[in-house]
């Protein structure tokens, strides 16, 4: 008999089968036997490899910020002027201020 025949009339047949609701004989002893013999995990392992994609993380987010730094334009007096200007807007509006006095308590507070 060829093996293909035989293949073709097992395909048909099974097809015109009922599916089974029932789960196979002894299904959860098979499974927890499965379970029961493999070996004991170790924790160290555990966090061992989950320090290891924590490394993973941060040196994409330290290779992403670098290359976000090495693409800025190398203007360092930009930076200087900017910080300049602030403070000089910062001491022109103090000097329009009123000088007022802050009433100082008389005894220390227990």
């Amino acid at each position: 008999m060829k093996l293909e025949g035989l293949r073709q009339k097992l395909i048909q047949v099974g097809r015109h089968q009922p599916v089974s609701d029932c789960v196979p004989y002894a299904f959860e002893h098979r499974v927890l036997h499965a379970l029961r013999a493999l070996p004991p995990r170790d924790p160290a392992l555990a966090w061992v490899a989950g320090l290891w994609r924590a490394a993973l993380c941060s040196l994409a987010i330290a290779t992403v910020a670098g290359g976000i730094h090495l693409t800025q334009p190398d203007d360092p007096t930009a930076s200087i002027e900017a910080v300049a200007d602030s403070d000089l807007l910062e001491v022109a509006t103090l000097g329009d201020l009123p000088e007022f006095e802050v009433p100082l308590p008389d005894s220390p507070r227990p």
